[in-house]
């Protein structure tokens, strides 16, 4: 309740410090003005509870009509006002025993049998000779703030307990990760321990097969197949013995006795492929023990007819490391001890452009490397030369003379101890250096206006912030209407106005200047070598190109504020601080301005995408006058009322052209969506101090009197009565105005309807007033 005591300001103070004791006309005249006119709830009564005098605004908070209604009706505060709960004698005797109450809170029953919150200040009013003459008290309806501070206490205790099941849950996550991680680390083991037994088992360039318990294959690999001539189908499931020595042609055999009592017989022995030609090998035998028992085992047979297999292997590994060559993707090159090519692959050629026959004999470094990396080229030869390892990211240069980014990685060619000369490898890392830029535009780059970001600005700052940059400015700015747009018309637009506000900047702007997005509607410029003058030139050229913008459903508008650097030892941050405090103190001054700017906007963009018109409003807005008139509705009340016929159904503004322009009937999701602009244009109301007093009005003015209406279904009197004028007034106009979905209807076919529609639809008193109108 702490904020809801501030309420009584410098006016009710004044009110209070009036010298009640005067016996003058005049003065007695002009206290008792004061009342009439003061914007708190104005009492005097009877100390046994009868009004005597009441202003204008206690009525208001009573909900009666006016306050010779509440003096008239009010026969006694203690039963037909003040709630149960509250002991009006007590209150009286604590004022005679302290002199007054300050702010005490208390609860009243209205004349429609609400409840208002209210702060209570009352005092005895004397004569000169001290006798006690009446009570004297003010009323501050605090009602709306008591609801708000309940509101704020169930949010804080809502997100305290979102918080606290949010903390549970990342400790459960912390935990369900780390079991994760040990798990993923203990399969990733045992997955490396299987591809290492797989590839050992399928590269090995001995023969080997898998045997159980009863000697029988279980699999062998490919050098075994090879070897002797089979294909697994024909071995699996066979005994070993039958299949290395088809024709028995010998004894002592690898056994799986032998291997269980630990003899692995390593030996060279013969054994027979498919066919019964002899193979000469080193056979052994490895056990497989699982849980300390063997439950089978290898056995490997190298094969030793060594001059032939020699060979062979040469030849194989002649034709890997030549395809390696050949197909790399790298372009590989082969140098002789002075950095002369002598050969190079394909992937060269593509990468540089160059033949074959272009390159060799040619020195590498005058065929790729450009002038200014040639020293660099001589460093990299130099490390090669030492056999140390070489891996730079660098540019070399192809045919046509294009900058190509590669990485060199090499080192000498050593054959029987003997360096010979070198080999570069050079890999194409074109893609990679655009991914790496990618990556470094997003790290300085905001995404969605294509602006540097805050974290480039401070890094600019820091190497802008120097002598030969002076004098050096700053220009601040923060956007207008970014939360009113998100919340109207969604976040897309949101983006949208943000986008078009970061292009207008770098329009306005020159070449040199580092134009950021601060962060959420903020922008900051930085502009080295500018004066005073310079920089008003730049922020003039903003404003008018934010007037001229008609991009997005509010027009931009931006508040800005600069500050120059001049002098070396001035702090860059005083400068900043200028500049945002300037920009503070402008988006201060024109903030009326600019809400009033915004909602004329708001209402020219609904005249031109939706049926409502500039005419309709003004018809509106004459016969709710003249409505609210024959109500007997108070000068402001009716002024209300004008403008609430003018704003009413502001909240189209957010309802697609689709339905809104729909000349036919909508369907039921398209009734559903324009239903929602009554709680937009309320939203919309909200905003601005001066639409707030009507944003509940926009709110309603769909209810019925028979509580079937929208948003919420309120019924009878429970609409406020303003919002039930605007509803007749408003449906009048349309039946006896053509829209492209309908044709217009006679005056006293519109009158039949209205009374059809009384007390269902409309306000029956209302519906009377307003039929009488017309006669």
């Amino acid at each position: 309740m702490q904020g809801i005591k501030l309420l009584l300001n410098s006016e009710v103070l004044r009110v209070l410090n009036v010298n009640t004791n005067t016996n003058t006309n005049t003065n007695t005249n002009t206290y008792m003005t004061l009342f009439d006119d003061a914007l708190i709830g104005i009492f005097h009564s009877t100390f046994d509870g009868k009004f005597t005098y009441a202003n204008k605004a206690l009525s208001t908070i009573f909900k009666y009509d006016s306050p010779e209604e509440v003096i008239s009706s009010i026969e006694s505060i203690d039963t037909q006002l003040l709630a149960k709960e509250y002991n009006r004698a007590e209150i009286v005797e604590q004022i005679r025993r302290t002199g007054k109450v300050t702010n005490h809170e208390v609860k009243y029953q209205c004349k429609d049998g609400s409840i208002v919150n209210a702060l209570l200040n009352m005092q005895i009013i004397k004569d000169i000779e001290g006798n006690e003459l009446y009570l004297e008290g003010f009323i501050t309806d605090v009602t709306s703030l008591k609801e708000k501070e309940k509101r704020l206490e169930e949010n804080e205790q809502m997100l305290q307990e979102l918080n606290e099941e949010l903390e549970a849950t990342l400790h459960q996550l912390a935990a369900n990760e780390e079991e994760l991680r040990a798990n993923y680390e203990e399969l990733k083991e045992k997955e490396a321990m299987k591809e290492s037994y797989e590839c050992l088992f399928n590269n090995s360039l001995d023969a080997i097969v898998h045997f159980d318990e009863k000697e029988r294959i279980i699999d062998v690999n490919t050098e075994f197949m090879q070897l002797f001539g089979y294909k697994i189908e024909a071995v699996k499931g066979k005994h070993i013995n039958d299949i290395v020595d088809p024709f028995q042609k010998i004894e002592g055999h690898l056994t799986y006795e032998a291997l269980k009592k630990g003899d692995c017989q390593f030996r060279e022995t013969v054994r027979f492929d498919r066919s019964g030609n002899p193979i000469h090998v080193f056979v052994k035998g490895v056990p497989i023990v699982i849980n300390k028992r063997t439950v089978g085992g290898y056995a490997i047979y190298t094969d030793v007819r060594f001059i032939k297999e020699a060979k062979k292997q040469i030849t194989t590994q002649q034709k890997i490391l030549e395809s390696l060559f050949k197909y790399s993707p790298d372009g590989i090159v082969h140098l002789d001890m002075n950095c002369k090519i002598q050969k190079i692959n394909k992937a060269f050629i593509d990468i540089f452009g160059y033949t074959s026959d272009e390159c060799i004999g040619k020195t590498i470094d005058e065929l790729i490397t450009s002038q200014e990396y040639f020293e660099e080229a001589q460093v990299i030869n130099d490390l090669a030369s030492r056999n140390e390892k070489i891996e730079v990211d660098t540019v070399r240069r192809t045919k046509d003379g294009t900058l190509v980014d590669v990485c060199i990685r090499g080192g000498p060619i050593i054959i029987d101890g003997q360096v010979t000369g070198d080999h570069a490898i050079y890999t194409d890392i074109r893609a990679r250096k655009e991914a790496e830029d990618q990556i470094k535009y997003l790290s300085y780059y905001d995404k969605l206006t294509g602006l540097y970001n805050r974290a480039f600005f401070e890094e600019e700052l820091k190497r802008l912030d120097t002598k030969r940059q002076l004098p050096l400015g700053i220009i601040i700015g923060d956007v207008n209407g970014l939360k009113l747009t998100n919340d109207v018309f969604g976040h897309l637009s949101g983006d949208q106005l943000l986008a078009n506000t970061a292009q207008i900047l770098k329009k306005a702007c020159r070449k040199e200047d580092i134009v950021c997005r601060w962060g959420g509607d903020e922008f900051a410029i930085l502009l080295p070598h500018i004066d005073k003058e310079g920089i008003k030139k730049i922020c003039k050229r903003i404003y008018h190109l934010c007037e001229e913008s008609m991009d997005t459903p509010i027009q931009i508008s931006i508040a800005l504020g600069y500050g120059i650097k001049y002098k070396e030892i001035e702090p860059m941050i005083d400068v900043m601080k200028e500049a945002e405090e300037q920009m503070y103190r402008n988006k201060l001054l024109e903030s009326k301005s600019n809400r009033s700017h915004i909602i004329n906007s708001l209402q020219k963009s609904l005249y031109e995408r939706s049926h409502e018109t500039e005419e309709h409003a003004q018809r509106m807005k004459e016969l709710s006058i003249v409505l609210g008139k024959s109500l007997n509705l108070d000068n402001d009340k009716i002024n209300e009322l004008g403008l609430l016929a003018i704003l009413h159904d502001i909240g189209k503004m957010a309802i697609s052209d689709a339905i809104l322009q729909k000349p036919g009937p909508l369907t039921s999701q398209e009734w559903e969506q324009m239903k929602r602009h009554s709680e937009i244009g309320y939203r919309i109301a909200e905003t601005s101090p001066e639409l707030i007093h009507i944003s509940k009005y926009i709110l309603y003015h769909h209810e019925r009197w028979d509580g079937a209406g929208y948003p919420q279904g309120l019924k009878g009197d429970e609409i406020p009565l303003l919002s039930r004028i605007i509803a007749v007034v408003d449906v009048y106009d349309v039946m006896t105005n053509a829209r492209v979905y309908k044709e217009a209807i006679s005056h006293q076919e519109a009158i039949q309807e209205l009374i059809r529609c009384s007390g269902s639809q409309f306000d029956p008193t209302i519906v009377n007033k307003f039929i009488r109108l017309f006669k």
